[in-house]
């Protein structure tokens, strides 16, 4: 079953703005979370694919700087910590902004927390299978390399001599003895 989780930075503008909205799998999500670059301030609301509000946190904060937060699910509440990952975290569920969600598979940080390095891992499924040269609204993509627009390399019009043939520029007319 699926979950949509909602992020919020209620401190934007006059009514807030999203950070995150990510559909993913329950039993990925589990009751931890990491999220990456999380607001000093969020809010969480959790739902089941009908709608319903399975679990959410209010009022959350950061306390410290760093690059990952932890959102701890326990029953309907959800709570946030400041989180530096661990090799104990290899596999959990990463939120990024804008709604990408992805698996932790490598994790190192410098002891002073000035450096660290991570990777994550991305999958997807489409429902039917996806052609590649159209867009999600069905219009036809074109990009330089398909071969079957061979014309897209050409500029749509020729561009006009910069003089017209013959002609010879003023300063060379002055130039010239």
């Amino acid at each position: 079953m699926d979950e949509i989780w909602d992020l919020w930075f209620p401190n934007a503008g006059a009514t807030g703005l999203s950070f995150a909205r990510c559909r993913v799998g329950a039993d990925a999500a589990a009751d931890r979370v990491l999220v990456h670059a999380a607001p000093r301030h969020l809010e969480v609301v959790v739902r089941d694919p009908d709608g319903a509000v399975v679990a959410e946190g209010r009022n959350l904060r950061r306390g410290a700087p760093g690059p990952m937060s932890l959102l701890i699910r326990d029953g309907a509440t959800i709570r946030l910590e400041d989180h530096w990952p661990t090799q104990d975290d290899l596999g959990a569920l990463v939120l990024l902004p804008g709604g990408e969600a992805g698996i932790l598979t490598s994790w190192w940080h410098a002891p002073d927390h000035t450096r660290w390095r991570w990777q994550l891992e991305f999958s997807n499924a489409a429902a039917a299978p996806v052609d590649p040269r159209r867009d999600e609204d069905h219009t036809q993509r074109h990009d330089n390399a398909h071969p079957e627009v061979p014309h897209l390399r050409r500029p749509a019009r020729p561009r006009p001599p910069a003089f017209a043939p013959g002609a010879r520029r003023a300063a060379h007319a002055v130039d010239d003895p």
